[in-house]
């Protein structure tokens, strides 16, 4: 967080996912508690100034929000995958916008203010982060083809490659980076 916090989630056997805070300044440890009881899960976390939003799962695909003052938790409806069996893998906030992968492919777009599904786009597992000269484009990798979402109008266009990218289950990461010649 951008107030030198560290969040993240746990697996804990017989449905005892938890997420937890770690002050870097104080060193000292916040434990936010289950998130939904009977999921082992917290899989994909991100925070803004307000609330972490933790993605949950195994037997009940989840999405809450968590209030990083009081420690309140209410459920995100993600509609069409709230409740179904699987885990949410990552939440991602990028401009205003939730991002959140409801399977290993699957990346719905929602809304930060409204949480309304604004799109959707198949992603091999990893998204970039905003493009830095337009940061409203992010690139992702789907089969053998690199894409890119506009966040502002919510279209993906696939990008036009001389040769396939790897046919890779997942994406590990992907890192924007500055060359100084070449």
């Amino acid at each position: 967080s951008t107030d030198g916090k560290i969040y993240g989630g746990t697996y804990g056997p017989n449905g005892q996912g938890k997420v937890f805070e770690y002050d870097i300044a104080s060193g000292t440890f916040r434990d936010y508690g289950v998130v939904k009881e009977g999921q082992d899960y917290i899989r994909g976390i991100a925070v803004d100034d307000d609330y972490i939003y933790a993605g949950v799962g195994s037997t009940y695909l989840g999405l809450f929000k968590i209030n990083r003052i009081t420690g309140e938790k209410t459920e995100i409806n993600v509609p069409g995958y709230t409740g179904t069996v699987g885990t949410v893998a990552d939440v991602y906030i990028v401009n205003n916008k939730l991002l959140v992968s409801v399977s290993t492919i699957n990346m719905v777009v929602m809304d930060m203010d409204t949480l309304e599904i604004e799109g959707s786009f198949q992603q091999n597992a990893m998204i970039s982060e905003p493009d830095p000269s337009t940061p409203n484009l992010i690139y992702y990798k789907n089969g053998t083809k690199l894409y890119k979402y506009d966040l502002s109008t919510n279209k993906q266009s696939e990008i036009p490659l001389a040769v396939p990218v790897p046919d890779t289950g997942r994406v590990k990461d992907l890192e924007w980076i500055k060359l100084n010649s070449g």
